[in-house]
């Protein structure tokens, strides 16, 4: 893995401007030089594949913002509201994790039924009238164990959160759903569909 690369086009206008959002948005951020979380480059990877590396393998200006250092859905959340702003520019906020991600049980092949049930609750979740409320149903009494089970730790749940407060209102559809042993993927579009240029 670590002699995976990806190679993309940055833009220090667009970091300042990001940070400036954040900020503004009650977060204390700042720009850092690092290399591409896997997070980012593996999904990009499967999406922009690209044989010449005399060329970017994505020549946007593709920027990481890291998650909060909490577990709290009303903090990503309202990360994710802090860039909704960047979308009326044309901007794409991409979020990425995975809907389950139990690596223990996968591995041990161990108890899975949680699986296709929560991801059913998450697209529930991400389309009931209030989604922030809905993604907090995930975290009381009745659900707290499935969330738990689906991800012991939340890193990979948190963008969809994030996602959920860069869209707000817009609508959201489930274009895809799939799940195997204590690993799912379910990915989602907020906003309409955009219009064909051709």
């Amino acid at each position: 893995m670590y002699n995976e690369t990806f190679h993309t086009a940055g833009s220090p206008s667009l970091a300042q401007e990001v940070v400036a959002r954040l900020r503004a948005g009650g977060f204390d951020a700042e720009t850092t030089v690092r290399g591409i979380d896997h997070g980012v480059w593996v999904p990009f990877k499967v999406a922009f594949p690209h044989d010449d590396k005399s060329y970017w393998d994505l020549d946007c200006p593709l920027l990481q913002v890291s998650l909060p250092g909490s577990d709290d859905f009303d903090e990503s959340y309202a990360l994710g509201k802090a860039l909704a702003p960047l979308r009326d520019q044309g901007g794409l906020i991409i979020v990425s994790g995975m809907s389950v991600h139990n690596l223990r049980d996968h591995m041990m092949g161990g108890f899975t039924g949680y699986t296709k049930p929560f991801n059913t609750k998450l697209t529930e979740a991400l389309q009931a009238d209030d989604r922030l409320a809905g993604l907090q149903e995930l975290q009381n009494r009745d659900n707290v164990q499935l969330l738990r089970h689906a991800h012991p730790t939340l890193e990979h749940f948190l963008p969809v959160v994030v996602g959920a407060g860069s869209a707000q209102s817009d609508p959201v559809k489930e274009l895809y759903s799939s799940a195997s042993g204590a690993l799912g993927w379910n990915i989602y579009r907020f906003g309409e569909t955009p219009k064909s240029t051709l």
